[in-house]
């Protein structure tokens, strides 16, 4: 026998007013409910009994709700008597066949899973031993259902949260590295050394993961010295500032001036550096069109012949300037392609040289209209 087809159409008020006056005499199952909707899912009534506000108590379906003791317990109960997860699904109050299949299937994959209440897993950092336990079972490809039963006091949402960590991040933070920072920290502050020095002393050991790198680039105020020490950078590069920026962007490098490192990202320095410098020589409000023209230009030089100096904000087609879409004749249309983003050719523009040959603008102004005007 086919399966009735159900109907996607918008409530009717007449449904709406049916749907109300069962709700009133006190109906409390979605499924007697449905009888007087042969062409709505159960699905499709709970969710209209939610948009209306209409659950009561009785057939409230808040799935966020942990699951009790009682509830394990019948849970359990039901699954040594052989019934399925449809079966049962009236005899939770409150629980979707959602929720009730993931506790149901959970369970047949762990059996002492529902043993381990949630007050008992208490939230903790993660150990290195864990985190390679959990590794060697992500190359074996095993389901996160399956890995919950190497780790019976955590959470199932907590391991696949770690499970995403160790997948893009290469070097998570774990809790032997904060301990061997706070043990570090102890005996700085028992030589005498300020805690705020601890990021200049610390970077200068090579044997330091990624992770903690990138730790101590953590958002701080700038102080009086990394001020000083950025300005002396500044002057000893000169003009040429990209090798500066990139150096510090790396992770295991910084910029350093009299053997003094500069712990900063090569975004931070800028920021920075445009802060520091006096903003009153510089024009402010819309660039004219000989500076517009003299910006592409500066661009241009950067990013040679086979780039527009232009934004291509598509992907996988070609920038085509505004004016050029109106000319008849297909020869003078420029079709390269414009700069991509997040490309590297967008990304290593020194803006720095193109203020300067823009004349009396600011790098950062270059740049934002770059990215606000010149684009397709």
């Amino acid at each position: 026998m086919a399966k009735k087809r159900t109907s996607r159409k918008s409530w009717t008020p007449k449904e709406c007013l049916t749907l109300s006056q069962l709700v009133a005499e006190g109906i409390q199952k979605v499924s007697e409910i449905q009888q007087h909707f042969p062409n709505r899912s159960a699905r499709a009534i709970r969710t209209r009994l939610r948009q209306t506000k209409q659950l009561s108590d009785m057939i409230d379906y808040r799935t966020s709700r942990k699951w009790t003791q009682g509830e394990d317990e019948k849970l359990m109960e039901f699954i040594l008597q052989g019934k399925k997860a449809k079966e049962i699904e009236n005899e939770f109050p409150g629980r979707t066949l959602s929720s009730i299949h993931t506790q149901f299937y959970a369970y047949n994959r762990n059996p002492d899973s529902l043993t381990v209440r949630s007050a008992l897993r208490v939230r903790h950092d993660w150990t290195a031993e864990e985190d390679e336990r959990l590794s060697l079972a992500m190359k074996e490809d095993m389901a996160p259902l399956d890995i919950q039963q190497l780790f019976p006091s955590r959470t199932f949402l907590a391991i696949k949260g770690r499970m995403y960590e160790l997948r893009y991040f290469k070097a998570p933070d774990t809790i032997q590295q904060k301990e061997r920072y706070e043990e570090g920290r102890t005996q700085d502050h028992a030589l005498g050394v300020a805690a705020d020095d601890k990021v200049l002393i610390d970077k200068q050991m090579g044997d330091r993961s990624e992770a903690s790198a990138l730790h101590l680039r953590r958002t701080r105020p700038w102080t009086l010295e990394e001020d000083n020490l950025l300005t002396d950078l500044v002057t000893e590069h000169q003009m040429d500032l990209m090798p500066l920026w990139d150096k510090m962007d790396n992770a295991y490098a910084t910029g350093r001036h009299d053997d003094m490192p500069l712990i900063r990202t090569g975004a931070a320095a800028r920021t920075r550096l445009s802060q520091l410098q006096d903003h009153s020589k510089y024009r402010t409000g819309s660039l004219d069109a000989g500076e517009i023209e003299r910006l592409k230009q500066a661009i241009q030089e950067q990013v040679g012949d086979k780039f527009q100096a232009m934004v291509d904000i598509r992907q996988g087609d070609y920038a085509i300037p505004a004016e050029a879409e109106t000319k008849t004749n297909t020869t003078e249309q420029d079709t390269r392609p414009g700069l991509k983003l997040g490309g590297p050719e967008l990304a290593r523009l020194d803006w720095d040289k193109i203020a300067q040959q823009v004349g009396k603008r600011h790098g950062r102004q270059c740049r934002t209209f770059l990215y606000a005007t010149l684009h397709n």
